[in-house]
């Protein structure tokens, strides 16, 4: 029932069971709101004779003008190792970058980018800089080396990461889901008929995010029985991976990177005559095949199969997320860190076809 007072957006909420900022979006047709929920609310606003009030929307234009004037430089992208500096050899690093730099401007900020060691800076230099120039979110970049200390004062700060490889205490993440992307991953594969797929990955990258492709590798095995339930493959040694594919024998291999390809290719193996072949970078093969050197695999392997991790889109989400803890001035290492998923998406390729 329409209230005696003129309704506000706190009773369309009240009424949808939905957060003041939901419904505030759904009247704007905000494209972050699904068409459903905008038309539920904007239907509800109508039969409460909702109107909306001109002077306070001139005062929040004027209040979100001021603080756009005011944070225009205000977010720091900052890249704490030297490997991962150079982003054409890491496209999925720079496409967070790209992410990131777009949504920043969308929402009002100008990124400035810190590689701290190509250009010297210490952790304390760094956080001098940032208050200097009046910057209080930070987006750190992954690292090399897992569990590197970052020696950063987070106390003044709001920050935020993707993935795993930064393990400060109190951090905030987004990452694409890595269980769910290896799980579609391995079924995208076995649509095409293969029933000895081989999982390998570089090291101890699987245990950099808590086994999530291990249990994902178990998983799809134990539901599909049609599945040979070939063992994961982790390292980085040539002649340890050979061994292991001529034990196992998998008809198809699914792994970060192109090196598996290409050691297969050595020993004289075509794909995908003799092998399927899938990667969980599929936004970085171009510059991975380029990289390859010789033609005749690089032409094997014109469209590798694999996740499109959406890296783009996890660039802009930590700046959204980092701008939203920067409105309620969350400071500091969190006391609940969240971690934000986002699933990927399975491309098919050249590099797969129906298993003899």
């Amino acid at each position: 029932m329409p209230s005696a007072e003129k309704p506000t957006i706190r009773d369309i909420g009240r009424e949808l069971g939905l957060a003041i900022s939901t419904v505030s979006m759904a009247l704007k047709n905000d494209r972050r709101i699904s068409v459903g929920t905008c038309a539920r609310v904007q239907a509800k606003a109508k039969e409460l004779g909702y109107v909306p009030d001109p002077r306070l929307a001139s005062v929040m234009s004027n209040l979100k003008k001021r603080k756009v004037d005011r944070l225009v430089a205000g977010l720091a992208y900052v890249a704490p190792s030297r490997e991962f500096a150079d982003l054409e050899k890491h496209p999925i690093y720079r496409n967070y970058f790209e992410g990131a730099k777009e949504r920043a401007e969308q929402l009002g900020y100008r990124l400035e980018n810190f590689n701290m060691q190509a250009e010297g800076i210490s952790g304390k230099r760094l956080v001098s800089i940032l208050r200097s120039r009046g910057i209080e979110g930070v987006v750190i970049s992954p690292i090399q080396h897992v569990g590197q200390e970052l020696d950063i004062d987070w106390s003044k700060l709001s920050a935020i990461t993707f993935g795993y490889s930064v393990t400060e205490v109190g951090m905030n993440r987004v990452a694409i889901d890595q269980y769910l992307a290896v799980l579609r991953s391995l079924e995208g594969i076995a649509r095409h008929g293969y029933r000895r797929i081989g999982f390998v990955t570089r090291g101890n990258a699987d245990g950099r995010m808590q086994n999530r492709w291990k249990a994902a590798l178990l998983a799809f095995q134990n539901d599909d029985p049609t599945q040979a339930g070939v063992p994961i493959f982790q390292g980085t040694d040539r002649e340890a991976f050979l061994d292991w594919f001529e034990k196992h024998k998998p008809d198809a291999v699914l792994g970060n990177g192109l090196q598996w390809a290409e050691y297969l290719h050595e020993e004289g193996l075509r794909c995908p005559d003799d092998y399927g072949y899938a990667t969980m970078e599929f936004e970085a093969q171009a510059v991975q095949r380029a990289g390859l050197a010789d033609p005749e695999l690089r032409e094997q392997l014109g469209l590798v199969a694999g996740m499109n991790q959406g890296s783009r889109y996890i660039g802009g989400l930590a700046v959204e997320l980092l701008a939203q803890d920067l409105s309620l001035n969350l400071k500091g290492p969190s006391s609940r860190p969240k971690t934000t998923l986002v699933e990927g998406a399975w491309m098919d390729g050249d590099t797969l076809i129906s298993a003899k």
